[in-house]
């Protein structure tokens, strides 16, 4: 079995990795990064595999950790679904205005398909992602992730991830 090209060769890009290394390291100096430490995270996520947009919760309960739920339904007889998920993020890197993380997933989803069939399954993530905020507004925040999901419903499929969270962050 022969395969194809792929668009990416790894033999050829590293030369091209060095430099960006080393200059990565070069300027990483200490970090001035604002603790989020008691925050409580509000916001929208797409994160589900049931492409229901989910209502998300993050409460950061130490430097490294932070845990997040997620939850969405619809009652729609043609494509309505529900889930339900607890997430798991360990910061890896912190500056200033961003966070570097790796987070897991862990849920239930259902959705309907053909307006009739009602499909049960788990979802398992494993993502890498960052948070950002801008100066001076550093309540409001922005993350992005991307990495695998595997879902077992009929059958288990593994794809990639890519997701988005917008999100409003308040003390308590």
């Amino acid at each position: 079995m022969r395969l194809g090209k792929t668009s990416l060769n790894l033999r050829r890009s590293w030369p091209f990795l060095w430099p960006l290394l080393g200059l990565l390291l070069a300027f990483a100096g200490e970090s001035w990064a604002e603790s989020k430490v008691g925050h409580l995270g509000v916001g929208i996520s797409n994160q589900l595999a049931n492409d229901l947009p989910a209502f998300s919760l993050k409460l950061q309960r130490t430097p490294q950790y932070a845990f997040s739920l997620l939850a969405n339904c619809s009652t729609s007889k043609d494509n309505g679904g529900a889930g339900l998920a607890l997430k798991l993020n360990r910061t890896i890197f912190e500056e200033p205005q961003i966070s570097f993380y790796g987070s897991v997933l862990v849920g239930h989803v259902s959705h309907k398909v053909n307006k009739r069939y009602q499909i049960r399954g788990v979802q398992i993530d494993s993502t890498l992602g960052a948070e950002f905020s801008f100066t001076g507004l550093s309540s409001i925040g922005f993350s992005f992730e991307i990495g695998l999901r595997a879902v077992k419903e009929d059958h288990v499929v593994v794809q990639t991830a890519g997701d988005i969270l917008l999100a409003a962050y308040f003390y308590i």
